[in-house]
């Protein structure tokens, strides 16, 4: 990866609801514009759709010659309305072009 501190990232945060192939369509356009992508998820149904979404967006960018690197990790996520708290921990997917 670069130097992340003068990349641009965008966050997207992904729902139960979430369509994961527009969500593969927004991923890749960010990735064309030289973006890191972070996937924002709390809870299983969330990273289902973002684990599917992932694994299009691969196989889009290896007809294009191009590689993907994606790890995940454990992330503080500020949650929009909260019940209880309004900071959850869930996954983070980075997703950034090779």
């Amino acid at each position: 990866m670069e130097n992340n501190s003068i990349r641009s990232k965008i966050t997207l945060k992904v729902g139960g609801n979430t369509n994961h192939n527009a969500l593969k369509t927004a991923i890749v356009g960010h990735l064309s514009d030289g973006k890191m992508v972070l996937l924002d998820c709390i809870g299983v149904a969330p990273n289902y759709i973002a684990t599917k979404a992932i694994i299009l967006v691969r196989g889009h960018l290896v007809t294009v010659g191009k590689g993907l690197e994606v790890y995940p990790i454990f992330s503080e996520i500020m949650v929009d309305n909260p019940t209880d708290s309004p900071v959850k921990t869930g996954i983070r997917w980075v997703l950034d072009l090779r």
